[in-house]
């Protein structure tokens, strides 16, 4: 199983007050899912997404480069400050390859709770449109690659 991490895309604030991904924005996660799908094959069975704009953007641009039969569920608990307890059982229950597309401090607690159990362990600095791909192992999760453009 596979677990992909992606930070929202660089955004802007649009003249109705929404935050929604700049041209930039759009154009790093289009090279991040391109890259992604062409060096590392990667096979996602389902992206969950927060409800804010540029996460569902976000989503919409990687799944339309991994292909189209690829679910997007919208989840209300991938705010910035979800509790990561929850996604972290859903996610050790699961065969499934997953990506969470969301925000921080969520996506780095995430990481931090899954690789050494500990939120508050600083592993890596995300960035936006990044992509951090986890291998679940015999001995555990790993980091396998991740992608910043």
């Amino acid at each position: 199983m596979k677990l992909y991490l992606v930070q929202h895309g660089v955004y802007i604030e649009n003249e109705n007050g929404d935050k929604v991904l700049s041209d930039n924005g759009r154009i790093e996660t289009t090279k991040a899912a391109l890259h992604s799908s062409e060096f590392y094959n990667i096979d996602v069975d389902k992206i969950y997404t927060s409800t804010k704009t540029r996460a569902i953007q976000t989503a919409e641009i990687i799944g339309k480069v991994l292909g189209d039969n690829i679910e997007i569920v919208i989840d209300e608990t991938l705010s910035p400050d979800s509790n990561t307890t929850p996604w972290k059982r859903m996610i050790e229950d699961s065969n499934d390859n997953i990506m969470v597309v969301g925000h921080l401090p969520f996506l780095a607690k995430l990481l931090s709770i899954i690789l050494v159990t500990d939120i508050d362990t600083d592993i890596l600095t995300f960035k936006n449109s990044c992509i951090v791909c986890l291998e679940r192992t015999k001995k555990g999760w790993i980091i396998d690659w991740v992608i910043k453009v």
